[in-house]
């Protein structure tokens, strides 16, 4: 015997889980933001706070396995390494690369741009070949992509000329 009563108390319930969810995002979206905004205006030690919140935000309320999450590791990331806390930005950046390639697969965009920065970092901490390698595999998934971004491709171009330029110099 179905209850309609029944059913009706189950769909409002739904749609607020769902709505929550969308909410959650929305709110986690306005949040990362006023993170832009405040590094944009040079507040970097608001912006390190704001997204340290983020994180922990985005880790509770998407779970760790969670493009979210892979997004806010990259900002905080970016944040640390312009503030010289250069060890956890390079873990935050392994982490979020292993898990926008375990979400996206390994050719992802996504993917590529954070280990992108993560080059970036091991070039200024002068590991040549490292960057290197990490640059050559940006750059193949860039110029595999359907619409390659030659602004993009170009960037990853010098700074591997960069990287193979010093690790050669490094050798002699």
């Amino acid at each position: 015997m179905n209850r309609p009563g029944r059913s009706l108390i189950i769909l409002p319930l739904a749609l607020l889980v769902c709505l929550s969810g969308f909410s959650a995002e929305g709110d986690w979206e306005s949040m990362n933001l006023e993170i832009a905004r405040l590094y944009s205006r040079g507040e970097l030690e608001s912006a390190v706070t704001l997204a340290e919140q983020s994180l922990s935000r985005a880790k509770s309320e998407f779970g760790p396995a969670h493009l979210n999450t892979a997004k806010a590791l990259n900002n905080l990331a970016n944040l640390y390494f312009r503030i010289g806390r250069i060890d956890e930005a390079g873990w935050m950046y392994e982490d979020a690369i292993r898990a926008e390639e375990s979400l996206l697969g390994s050719s992802s965009k996504s993917a590529a741009d954070t280990r992108y920065n993560l080059a970036m970092l091991l070039l200024y901490r002068g590991d040549k070949r490292k960057a290197a390698s990490e640059l050559e595999r940006v750059m193949h998934v860039y110029r595999t992509q359907k619409d390659p971004d030659l602004k993009a491709i170009s960037r990853v171009e010098d700074a591997l000329k960069l990287a193979r330029q010093n690790s050669e110099s490094n050798l002699r």
